[in-house]
Order: C-alpha cells, then structure tokens, then sequence
C-alpha cells in the first residue's frame, strides 16, 4: 500500500497489507505528532533522528498495519529506510550480529561512487540517495521508487521459486 497520508478507508486497507511505502511526513501525520513516548538521550543528532523515524515506523506498524511485513520511508534527501517485522528484524540481527546502534555497513560500491550505499543501523535499513545526481523535477518520483522496489521483490521471489523448482527437478 503507497500512502502519504491518513485518508478514509486507509485503516482498513493498511491493515491486512504485507508492504507499506510511506513518505518521510506520513507517520507524523498519522501519529497526530504524539512524539512524546518517542524521544532518546542521544547527543548525535543524525543518530537520534534515525532512532526517531524507525520509533515511529514501529509504532505505525503495530498501530496500522499488523499484517505488515515490511515498511518503507521515502526521506527524499536523506534516500530511504526499510523496517521488517519485529520477527524478522530479530532473525536479521542474530545472523548479522546488529545491536541497534552499531551502523553496519551492507553494500559500498568501491568502483563505481555513482551508487548509493546501504547500512543497517537501529533494525532498520538505510539507504543514501543517489549521489551526484541533479534532480530536476520530482513529478513520478514515488511512483519510479515502488515501480523498482516491487520490481526487485518480484525478481527474488521468481529467483528463489526458479532455484527451488531446480532442486526439487534434480
């Protein structure tokens, strides 16, 4: 489900979605600002906005979407964050050792600084925008970002049937 923000009807339908894709202003608005059980002691201000939004995100997942296997924000600038369920985060830290604050580099690309990287940091993924890239115009932008990461899950999902269906062949 894409929302930006809260509508009639979007309750119902964000609660039996598996993928939610939000932008950076929809948990706000969905959670009427009420930030107060949202705050941390950290000093670094980057640290405390990241540990901040995916608060938030983990709040609208519970709240809005408990059927929700993973939540996106669009944060324009700043590129995107991408949170799995509460099981699944927990199943991704065992395996890549992540304690929430450590900021875990996944994917650099050494040849080619044209790429964004990807980190995981607080349970969450984080990826950077493109860099040296000039946007023009943002028109379709959302709708280019969902087209890719749907694109992308689709392609895995055929992926790992294919290779399946090979094993269970042979």
């Amino acid at each position: 489900v894409d929302v930006e923000k809260p509508r009639e009807g979007l309750k119902e339908l964000m609660e039996g979605a598996t993928i939610i894709i939000c932008n950076s202003q929809f948990c706000d608005k969905a959670l009427s600002d009420d930030t107060s059980m949202m705050t941390t002691t950290s000093s670094n201000k980057d640290t405390n906005h990241k540990l901040m939004i995916v608060q938030k995100l983990r709040t609208v997942m519970k709240q809005m979407a408990p059927k929700a296997k993973i939540i996106i924000t669009t944060l324009g600038e700043q590129g995107s964050c991408l949170l799995l369920t509460d099981q699944q985060t927990q199943h991704h830290r065992q395996e890549m050792g992540d304690d929430h604050n450590d900021v875990l580099l996944l994917m650099e690309h050494p040849i080619d600084d044209n790429l964004p990287t990807v980190t995981q940091q607080y349970g969450a993924l984080w990826c950077s925008k493109w860099p040296n890239s000039e946007i023009v115009d943002t028109t379709g932008a959302g709708d280019a970002f969902q087209g890719g990461f749907l694109t992308a899950i689709w392609t895995h999902y055929i992926n790992n049937n294919n290779n399946n269906n090979n094993n269970i062949n042979n």
